[in-house]
């Protein structure tokens, strides 16, 4: 029996997405929580960062992710933060101390496209990142489900978006998030961001360098519920 990620994967090929843009395009979740946001709301999660060999605790890391003024007609302001040690080396996607980004607020639901913007190029606005996708044409797949998960004590229907990635900075990101709905900012409860990349040591050797994040959510506060 095909899983729903399977079925959605060859669904996208026989629809005929056979370019990575297609792909990306096609690949999203239902609703967007963004739609609703107010500048104040937030998420904070705890995430726990592993290096190249996935064992042992991990290092601690505190996310947060904000809805901040300077969006535009159509788009909001999301500011991310993440407090940790330091990272060495870095990875190719930006991550501590923070950085921002402006995301749509249509209710056209969640796409790659953004995901990807979100934890590998916030640099890029959404057309930025899908004319960087047709010019370098990377290898793209993603799936998608729906479940069901307790979030703060209750019971809710989560849809999982995954996507990977493989481009001129990474040999391979992966990123997957879980959303709900009533949750803040990006819906988003759960989020794995798992890269791989080559750096080159001072004696000029390459070698291969991974990082593991896991977020897991520990407060969602809305703007309005404060006043």
């Amino acid at each position: 029996m095909r899983t729903p990620s399977a079925v959605l994967f060859l669904a996208l090929l026989a629809a005929g997405c056979t370019t990575p843009r297609e792909r990306m395009e096609k690949l999203s979740i239902e609703n967007n929580p963004l739609r609703n946001a107010r500048e104040g709301d937030l998420c904070r999660y705890r995430a726990v960062r592993q290096g190249d060999t996935g064992t042992g605790p991990g290092v601690e890391e505190t996310w947060t992710l904000r809805v901040s003024s300077g969006g535009s007609k159509g788009l909001q302001r999301v500011d991310v933060a993440v407090l940790g040690p330091a990272r060495a080396p870095a990875s190719p996607s930006p991550r501590e101390p923070g950085y921002s980004l402006k995301l749509p607020t249509a209710d056209a639901g969640i796409a790659a496209t953004e995901v990807l913007r979100l934890f590998h190029r916030p640099d890029l606005t959404t057309e930025g990142m899908l004319a960087v996708v047709s010019r370098d044409e990377p290898e793209i797949e993603g799936s998608t489900r729906t479940f069901t998960t307790t979030v703060f004590d209750r019971t809710r229907t989560a849809r999982e978006l995954t996507v990977a990635i493989h481009d001129r900075d990474l040999l391979r990101g992966t990123y997957r998030i879980v959303v709900v709905d009533d949750i803040a900012v990006l819906g988003i409860v759960e989020a794995e961001l798992d890269e791989v990349w080559v750096v080159t040591d001072p004696d000029g050797a390459l070698r291969k360098e991974r990082r593991h994040d896991h977020l897991k959510i520990v407060e969602s506060r809305s703007a309005a519920d404060a006043k």
